[in-house]
């Protein structure tokens, strides 16, 4: 199977060990990520890194080295704060499964560009590194024990934009969706459920009700093929 996978840029916030670096660059690699940022970290470049990046070596040569997490999200426009900790904040918490599925969409209809932070390893990210944050990722865990290393988390969200993106799972554009209202539209008219002179705002509403649905292409061929088979059976 081929895949195919957005972008979306990896932020380490002031890592403490260089080889933490190098393991986060194999695990983007094997995910076909490549967009790294670190933000003031500790030791890079560093020979620990780049001998635990195994064939990850070309993300670190092309990693951004910024004093700033500001400098960091340059061309960003929605960023997610990974976080093993319920936060007072009014933010929405997505799963790992769930930040896949929207950094995808946002993707394929060019809503955003998307960046993850991921904080030091001994205490995460501080409530002032989170000003420039829209949401939270949560890795569910074990109660008994909930941490997990820096590489680990990188490879879990990782793991679940990839798979979000393959080509049977992807989901549908903003031109195959506009083709699919199109052809709604002329077959609610044929079947006199739409009227053409008081439409109610049903196409506004229909279009609303099928965008929150992220429908992915294989279940637009089904609609399209059951407004096709509508079609035929009331010519």
């Amino acid at each position: 199977m081929k895949y195919i996978t957005p972008h979306s840029r990896i932020v380490l916030v002031r890592p403490s060990h260089p080889g933490n670096i190098g393991a986060v660059a194999r695990a983007m690699k094997t995910m076909g990520l490549t967009d790294l940022a670190l933000v003031s970290p500790r030791k890079f470049p560093d020979d620990e890194a780049y001998a635990l990046s195994t064939h990850a070596k070309n993300i670190l040569d092309n990693a951004r080295i910024v004093n700033s997490i500001e400098d960091a999200l340059e061309n960003i426009t929605y960023v997610y704060a990974t976080s093993a900790n319920d936060r007072e904040l009014s933010l929405p918490v997505y799963t790992p499964k769930s930040a896949g599925e929207k950094i995808v969409f946002d993707t394929l209809h060019n809503i955003h560009r998307t960046a993850i932070l991921f904080g030091p390893e001994s205490h995460g990210l501080s409530n002032e590194d989170l000003a420039l944050v829209h949401g939270f990722i949560q890795i569910p865990t074990s109660k008994e024990y909930h941490s997990l290393n820096l590489a680990q988390a990188v490879q879990i969200i990782a793991y679940e934009i990839f798979v979000s993106f393959n080509e049977d799972n992807a989901l549908s554009d903003s031109k195959e969706m506009q083709s699919f209202y199109r052809h709604l539209e002329k077959i609610l008219t044929k079947i006199k459920y739409l009227d053409p002179e008081n439409p109610r705002q049903l196409m506004q509403k229909c279009r609303g009700m099928f965008n929150r649905t992220h429908l992915k292409k294989n279940e637009l061929q089904i609609l399209r093929g059951i407004l096709k088979g509508i079609d035929e059976k009331t010519d």
